[in-house]
């Protein structure tokens, strides 16, 4: 099987070719035919001429019947080339008859029709016409032509054309295949040019010169390339740009993976911090209520009293810490009271130097003046700890850590400082060290939540976010300062206290004595159950112990709730206190109720474990604390609602439940 042919070239050579061939074959089939047809009948012509003049001189010798004359007629007339007989038949039959050299007249002769006629066969025009004289027709002639000269001069005349038709066609393909060179060359220049494009070397361009159809075609090759080129460049820029954002992307994915990571320790850390907490409150409360109940026996011991002071004082600070934690792990809220600046950072030192090392040296510069403000204590340790913290750690090798507070008024200028800064009075809290300090890049994000330079797993980056949103709690600002290998300055600005609270310390609930009333004491806690007991009964309250709400439902029924208050913890086994009040309120009963936790508010409340409505006492608590509480509780009277009944009809519905 013949391969096609795929090149423009080879397909325009074989077209012209097929065409030239065409062309060829039917000048050498076609004028050949043509010239013997012309020939043919150019002879029949002068035989049909030489036909009717010896028929003209043979009619007088027919007449006549003049032998010699009509021997003499066809003498001439075999004179002629080409004639090979000649035949004479007159009216009555009689036959005379003459061929060339002498030769008899070939018998059978092809037969004619009568009149002027001509008959070719084998090579021999026969041809036939009738001697007149006057318009009688006295006889008929016949005249024999031959023609094989004329055979000659075709088979001549057809090589002839043959060869012609051979060079037409071997000038035609040279033609056609300097054509196909001369059309095909621009494009196959324009295709090398594509093959060198497509190996890499972009920068090539088509030549434009040539016909215009193809200098045309080269103009929009090259404005394709052009496209293309700048398509590249764009794909290659999307592509650069899409990998440096997926680059970064990973990198977004792995820091939160890793904040993610953080948040769920942070989480844990939350979760365990308020299991702590609710257990050292507890611890807490009993160790202080008892040391405040010893110090009321005892009043005149004043070694003892000295003793009970200093376990009086560690309970405070436990409970300190117990809220620093909290606040650390996102549980407590806020409390804040009025307190000295100066004083809270004085009583923060002691904890700072535990968390800095030897080398750094702490010095304070506080304000001789008041600084009074609104603020938590433990939310102010806690940014004084990150603070010294994030010191500690750009002093490798040791430093100064200076503690300042100062008093300054703001003006109109002070949104210059941060986004949240606002004119007026404010105590300022300067923590500033000589460590390592930040480069501008850094400095920009330094308040923000999960930011750190420190390597993967020394730092969470909440320190100074912490800071940035404990000084907004406080309705003040954070501001920081910092420069490469000069150290780093970060100013707190908490709003001044006005006038009236400035020297006026908030005051500790006084104590309330009760008349008598019957209290339901429900605590899961031994220790603190007894020692609340003895608070209370001591503060002229009759007081019922339960260790949980299973145990203080079956009292409200066998006392058929004979109980001015239930002061219930909210987190107990079996039954908590919530589920003791719904109980207790679903039966109809409209006794008052006080909560006491050791967990943080935030949480009960989030998980919907209290009515918001129901008064929460927070522990540790001091004796002051739980008495005024239990007395507001008291004075507010029962919770009537709509189901409420009397006692002995509620201790009834407790009984069928």
């Amino acid at each position: 099987m013949v391969a096609p042919v795929r090149t423009l070239r080879g397909r325009l050579v074989l077209l012209i070719g097929g065409l030239l061939a065409a062309v060829s074959i039917f000048i050498f089939v076609y004028f050949p035919l043509q010239m013997e047809r012309r020939a043919i009948a150019a002879q029949l012509a002068t035989a049909r001429s030489i036909a009717a003049v010896t028929a003209f001189s043979a009619a007088p010798a027919l007449v006549f019947h003049d032998e010699r004359g009509l021997e003499e007629a066809f003498a001439a007339v075999l004179q002629t080339p080409d004639v090979l007989y000649v035949k004479a038949e007159d009216s009555s039959g009689v036959v005379s008859a003459r061929s060339r050299g002498g030769s008899t007249v070939p018998t059978p002769l092809v037969a004619l029709p009568p009149g002027d006629a001509a008959v070719v066969e084998a090579l021999v025009a026969h041809l036939g016409t009738n001697i007149t004289s006057g318009r009688r027709t006295i006889g008929r002639l016949r005249v024999g032509v031959s023609l094989a000269g004329v055979r000659r001069e075709i088979r001549q005349a057809r090589a002839t054309v043959a060869l012609v038709s051979v060079l037409v066609f071997l000038l035609g393909l040279a033609a056609a295949l300097g054509i196909g060179a001369f059309t095909t060359r621009p494009l196959r220049a324009m295709g090398r040019t594509m093959e060198d494009i497509a190996s890499g070397h972009r920068e090539l361009r088509a030549g434009v010169g040539g016909a215009e159809e193809v200098a045309q075609l080269a103009r929009a090759f090259n404005q394709m390339v052009d496209s293309l080129e700048r398509a590249h460049r764009d794909v290659e820029e999307m592509n650069r740009t899409l990998q440096e954002r997926v680059e970064e992307r990973t990198r977004d994915l792995e820091d939160a993976q890793g904040r993610l990571i953080q948040a769920q320790k942070m989480e844990a850390v939350g979760l365990l911090a308020g299991g702590l907490a609710h257990d050292f409150n507890n611890l807490l409360t009993t160790i202080s209520a008892t040391t405040e109940l010893l110090r009321s026996d005892r009043p005149g011991d004043t070694a003892l009293t000295a003793e009970l002071a200093h376990i009086a004082e560690a309970a405070r600070r436990g409970a300190d810490m117990i809220r620093q934690l909290m606040v650390f792990s996102r549980q407590q809220r806020l409390d804040p009271r009025t307190a000295e600046l100066s004083d809270l950072v004085t009583d923060a030192v002691r904890m700072l130097r535990r968390l800095v090392r030897e080398d750094i040296d702490i010095q304070l510069a506080l304000d001789s003046g008041p600084t009074t403000v609104r603020a938590d204590r433990a939310a102010v340790q806690q940014i004084l700890m990150n603070l010294a913290t994030n010191a500690r750690d750009a002093m490798p090798a040791g430093g100064t850590l200076l503690l300042e507070t100062s008093r300054e008024v703001l003006d109109e200028s002070a949104a210059n400082l941060a986004a949240d800064a606002r004119p007026g009075a404010y105590v300022v809290l300067l923590v500033s060290d000589t460590g390592k300090g930040m480069t501008p890049d850094v400095l920009q994000h330094a308040f923000e939540p999960f930011f750190t330079t420190k390597p993967t797993g020394q730092g969470a980056g909440l320190g100074l976010s912490s800071v940035f949103g404990l000084a907004r709690q406080h309705r003040g600002f954070a501001t920081i300062s910092s420069e490469a290998e000069l150290g780093t300055v970060v100013r707190v600005y908490f709003p001044a206290a006005s006038e009236a609270e400035q020297g006026v310390a908030d005051a500790a609930p006084a104590l309330s004595r009760g008349r008598g009333e019957e209290v339901l004491l429900v605590e899961d806690e031994e220790s603190l159950r007894h020692t609340a007991t003895r608070v209370l009964e001591r503060h002229g309250y009759r007081v019922t112990g339960a260790a949980d709400g299973v145990q203080a439902l079956k009292l409200c029924c066998e006392r058929e709730l004979a109980f001015d208050l239930v002061v219930t913890d909210v987190v107990m086994p079996r039954m908590g206190g919530a589920e003791l009040v719904t109980t207790l309120r679903a039966a109809g009963a409209a006794v008052p109720v006080l909560f006491m936790s050791g967990y943080a508010a935030r949480d009960i409340e989030n998980a919907g474990l209290i009515d918001p409505r129901v008064p929460l006492l927070q522990k540790p608590w001091t004796i002051a604390e739980l008495t005024a509480r239990v007395r507001v509780a008291l004075d507010a009277g029962p919770v009537v609602t709509e189901t409420s009944t009397t006692p002995r009809e509620a201790a009834r519905r407790l009984a069928d439940r």
